[in-house]
């Protein structure tokens, strides 16, 4: 995706439960209208490995809630991204460095 394309969804929307992050930010995608594009088989793509342990806090939702939930987005009239315009550290100040 491109910075510009996450910028306009402010990335994986932050929510209440700790499952199907991926699946909000491709409703997100979809409801931004952007498309998927193959990529050659030489590029190489990347995986963050994270932490699937029960010891997060936040609920876990059921497929019914899922489905309920992306409709609801899906159905709006215009998007409006779940994270507000400090996500991903918007209110902070952060020195730039460039490193050789």
């Amino acid at each position: 995706m491109t910075a510009e394309n996450w910028a306009e969804m402010h990335g994986y929307p932050e929510r209440h439960t700790n499952l199907h992050t991926d699946l909000f930010g491709c409703v997100s995608a979809v409801k931004l209208r952007l498309t998927e594009a193959a990529l050659k088989e030489s590029l190489n793509t990347y995986y963050q490995e994270h932490d699937r342990s029960a010891r997060d806090p936040r609920l876990a939702i059921e497929k019914e809630g899922l489905v309920a939930e992306a409709e609801k987005i899906l159905n709006t009239l215009a998007f409006n991204p779940e994270n507000n315009e400090s996500w991903g550290l918007g209110d902070e100040t952060l020195e730039e460095r460039t490193v050789a």
